[in-house]
């Protein structure tokens, strides 16, 4: 029976199993179903066998095994040599045999992994007791390796033996410790193996550990003794677990420490919650069996599970050495343990001990930051009453600046922010006697997170310390405390504030005075007044004024036809200024008419942001054959902007209209908890897809492709070659698209084709052959030498001088994106990120080498730039 047939054979049966089971227990109709798909399984398995025995091409074989450890991405996975091999391994053993004697060090190597993976074999034996005995053979070491398996042969024991000795051929005691177990001598595997539990790589201690369990020889019980006390949970856990495996009677793990150490420490990308819930289920094992292993934890790398059982079994005993933890400077887990501690013992002195931590001691150092403290206080099981005490303790010692972190006058406010369930209960007696503008604006600004009509003491206390905070109080202090109150004021509909907001339109501070005119507004107070000192901001000359006047206006529906069209020829007065950035979006709250005759052409103009702005407004149009276009406009750019993220359901559209305006989409699966779409505009189904483009739409596809292009940054990655690859539905209009794209996608990577680096443009490729497939053609597409190559083709050996044409190439497109000098703005530096990420990574290995990065710097010269990227601080021109 052949080793392929047997693998199938294995896997066959293994499945038949399983679905035997499912039989066993399905209903009588199911079951007849589950038969059908065994014999189905069965015939397939049958007729894979029948192919893997067909005749082997002998020169293909050859040829196979010498590509093995030549890297070739363009062939297909089953066509790869050392799968191919592995595949046919008994029928060509001979070849293989042979191979393991070729010059080729890699393709010899790659022989003998196969014969490694395949069931022990006579022949196989015979030639690995010749190359082992054979010190100068290129694969003498690999073999004697690989003679473990055949421990059993006087030859191989003899072999074995001699390199057990040899340190000098064999320095690694990870193989002198195989070569023991495979001879019979576990202790001396064993004491080969201790020194590497000391290793500071993590993958080599646990390797080690698993090593010693599988030995199983007692001599293994003191080294992972040592190693059970290491301050790494994971070591220590791994070692438990080892150790029971080796001695079950001395060393064993009843069911309730054998559950803790496979649940506890485990880190996921999970919510709050789902930790809770382990810990409530851990806390339920036998508290006497799994305690000195919680304890154990505590003070290890991963004390949270720990933290989290001692609180709930409320253990007082764990206290003292809960207390020596949390004050241990630089302690990376002070909120956890504090509010561990402060949920176990609640007594006044606790506190005070608590608030000791933040201190100045006798040198001159600061202990906790204050906000950990207050974080850590509203985290705890505190009651109600004691947790507003301590609160009140730690605002006293901010406001005497006697704590570390109290510079900030909203650390106290600030813990607010991580408090979850009934945050009034806490924050509105804070905010009653709160004296600091500050933190009053802070708490203010938490308020428009509730319910709206909440805290109606707090915010009248609020309103109290507006009107006298204006005599000494910096300017930025008075801004952000007025902004946000008179904001927080207009969100809960204080009519009392209205009084007070029209007293403050006449303030020094453009932005107190915005704030001001968007609160008489919501309130009642006088509404033309106000509007004038709104669209006033928007023309500002200063960002962050327009941005606050345009968000205001947003929030502000147009009363009447007059005060529409006043606000909508005011924002169309703006339009090829400065200030469109922001007076744009405005028009969605006033848009007529006029608003869609000056918008339309923009839609067609060459600058491809002011597009996007322009379809986002009249996706919003009234006009249903304006927004009809907006969206369309928006679906065809969206095309580009496809991002694929970490988390589950992640997958959609994303991309910046304007500044600090994106467009987000989910277009798959979404978390049930995440709300993606909440954008005022969203593409429709039938636009997700490719839809048929007219002229003008072609042109708009080609331009945004450009743009994408020219504004690559690490913000907005692009990723239309997922989106365009492959697509069956894609309609002829998108041929321009797709030509443009086949001559100038700048994606360049190097493919492997026969072990060499070969310069290649993998989306070039890709768009081309949509063309063959849309055309029934054939299609070409432009390599890095400016040659036209088919679309099934790659180009098959790399360019003469290729280091240098890529290095022209990355230096056209760093030119491309036009750096005069160093960046300044996020989006410039974002712009940055993705330009010197660029020239790095393809110095890196896995693309071009690092020659490459001598011929970057002889094209710089020769372009005479360096000054230019020495002032950019590129990372081949900066000093380090």
């Amino acid at each position: 029976m052949s080793w392929a047939f047997h693998r199938r054979l294995t896997s066959l049966s293994h499945s038949t199993i399983r679905f035997q089971l499912a039989i066993a227990r399905a209903g009588p109709m199911n079951r007849k179903v589950l038969t059908c798909i065994v014999a189905i399984a069965a015939l397939a398995a049958v007729k894979d066998t029948f192919s893997a025995n067909d005749p082997v091409d002998q020169a293909v074989v050859k040829e196979k095994i010498k590509a093995l450890g030549l890297r070739d991405d363009t062939l297909s996975c089953d066509e790869q040599p050392e799968r191919w091999l592995t595949e046919r391994c008994f029928r060509i053993l001979p070849h293989l045999i042979e191979g393991l004697d070729q010059a080729n060090l890699d393709s010899a190597k790659g022989c003998l992994r196969i014969l490694d993976g395949a069931p022990p074999n006579a022949q196989v034996l015979d030639v690995l007791v010749r190359i082992s005995a054979s010190s100068k053979h290129p694969l003498c070491q690999m073999a004697t390796i690989s003679l473990c398996r055949y421990s059993d042969d006087p030859r191989a024991q003899k072999l074995l033996e001699a390199a057990l000795v040899d340190s000098g051929r064999f320095p690694d005691p990870q193989h002198r410790s195989r070569f023991a177990e495979a001879l019979g001598r576990k202790a001396l595997a064993v004491a080969l193996l201790q020194p590497l539990l000391d290793n500071k790589d993590d993958f080599t201690v646990h390797e080690t550990i698993d090593r010693l369990g599988q030995i199983g020889d007692p001599s293994g019980i003191v080294p992972l003794e040592k190693a059970s006390k290491n301050s790494r949970w994971e070591v220590a856990s791994a070692a438990f677990q080892a150790m029971a495996k080796i001695d079950p009677h001395k060393h064993g793990l009843t069911a309730a420490q054998a559950e803790f150490l496979n649940e506890a420490g485990r880190s996921f990308k999970a919510s709050k919650e789902f930790y809770q819930k382990r810990q409530k289920k851990l806390a339920c094992l036998n508290r006497t069996e799994i305690r000195p292993l919680v304890m154990q934890m505590l003070v290890s790398n991963e004390p949270y599970d720990a933290l989290g059982i001692l609180r709930i079994w409320q253990d007082k005993e764990a206290l003292p050495e809960i207390k020596r933890l949390m004050g241990l400077e630089k302690f990376p887990w002070h909120r956890e343990f504090i509010a561990a501690f402060l949920s176990i013992d609640s007594s006044p002195d606790a506190m005070d001990q608590i608030l000791k931590l933040g201190h100045q001691d006798n040198m001159g150092r600061y202990g906790v930051e204050a906000e950990d403290l207050g974080r850590a206080a509203i985290t705890s099981d505190l009651p109600h009453d004691q947790k507003l005490a301590l609160l009140r303790g730690l605002r006293d010692r901010c406001e005497s600046r006697d704590i570390r972190g109290a510079t900030a006058s909203y650390a106290v406010p600030r813990c607010f922010l991580w408090m979850e369930g009934d945050r009034e209960s806490l924050m509105s007696p804070m905010m009653e006697e709160e004296k600091d503008p500050c933190a009053m604006g802070f708490y203010a600004e938490l308020t428009m997170r509730e319910e709206k009509g909440r805290y109606s003491k707090g915010m009248a206390r609020a309103m109290d310390l507006l009107t006298t905070m204006k005599e000494g109080v910096r300017t930025d202090d008075f801004e952000y405390a007025a902004q946000r109150i008179l904001d927080a004021c207009a969100y809960h509909e204080i009519a009392k504030a209205a009084s007070i907001a029209r007293s403050l339109h006449a303030s020094s501070s453009p932005l107190v005075r915005l704030a001001a005119a968007h609160a008489s507004v919501r309130l009642g107070g006088n509404r033309e007044a106000a509007s004038a000192v709104l669209c006033e901001g928007l023309g500002h000359s200063e960002p962050r004024l327009r941005q606050t006047a345009a968000n205001y206006l947003l929030q502000i529906p147009c009363l009447d036809q007059k005060e529409r069209m006043g606000r909508e020829s005011l924002a169309l007065e703006l339009l090829g200024k400065p200030q469109e950035d922001y007076a744009l979006r405005v028009l969605t709250t006033c848009a007529g008419e006029k608003s869609v005759l000056a918008l339309q052409p923009l839609l067609n103009g060459e600058d491809v942001a002011r597009s996007i702005h322009a379809a986002w407004v009249l996706a919003q149009s009234p006009d249903p054959a304006a927004a009809k276009r907006g969206i369309r406009r928006l679906a065809i750019f969206g095309k580009f902007r496809v991002c694929m993220g970490q988390q589950e359901g992640s997958e959609g559209i994303s991309f910046y209209v304007a500044p600090d305006l994106r467009f987000g989409q989910a277009t798959g699966r979404i978390h049930p908890k995440a709300n993606p779409n909440s954008n005022p505009v969203q593409i429709p189904a039938d636009l997700l897809g490719f839809f048929s483009l007219n002229k003008e739409e072609q042109a708009f596809a080609i331009r945004a492709f450009r743009h994408v292009v020219r504004v690559r940054n690490d913000r907005e990655g692009s990723d239309f070659h997922g989106s365009f690859a492959g697509r069956t539905e894609l309609h002829e209009s998108w041929i321009p698209l797709l030509r443009v794209i086949a001559r100038e996608d700048p994606d360049l990577q190097a493919l492997r084709v026969k072990g060499q680096k070969v310069a290649h443009f993998p989306r070039r490729k890709a768009a081309a052959g949509q063309i063959a497939a849309l055309n029934k053609e054939l299609a070409t597409y432009i390599g890095l030498g400016g040659e036209e190559l088919p679309c099934s083709c790659v180009p098959s050996a790399p360019y003469k001088d290729q280091n240098v044409l890529v290095a022209r190439f990355l230096m056209d497109q760093i030119q491309f994106v036009s750096f005069a000098d160093r960046p300044s703005t996020g989006m410039e530096w974002s712009k940055w990120n993705y330009c010197d990420s660029l020239l790095r990574n393809k110095c890196q290995e896995w693309e071009f080498g690092e020659g490459l990065k001598r011929d970057l710097l002889k094209e710089a010269q020769r372009r005479n730039i360096e000054t230019v990227l020495k002032k950019t601080e590129f990372c081949f021109w900066r000093n380090e």
